[in-house]
């Protein structure tokens, strides 16, 4: 099974970054945006909550999201 989070962006001028930190505050995916929409495969990522962060130059935006 694959699972892939979508974040959206309304743009990638301001060099936006999406980093993945898991509940202990390990940091288990880290990938720089290229494009608006951005995919990442968590079929290897353990059960449970993460919080994403979509890091640019100008502000940090945050979500948790659960694989089950």
């Amino acid at each position: 099974i694959k699972i892939n989070y979508h974040p959206k962006l309304k743009h990638t001028h301001n060099n936006p970054v999406v980093k993945i930190v898991d509940t202990m505050g390990r940091q288990v995916a880290e990938q720089k945006v290229k494009d608006i929409e951005t995919n990442f495969d968590m079929s290897s990522f353990a059960p449970g909550i993460y919080v994403v962060s979509i890091v640019t130059d100008k502000q940090v935006i945050t979500r948790r999201i659960q694989k089950i």
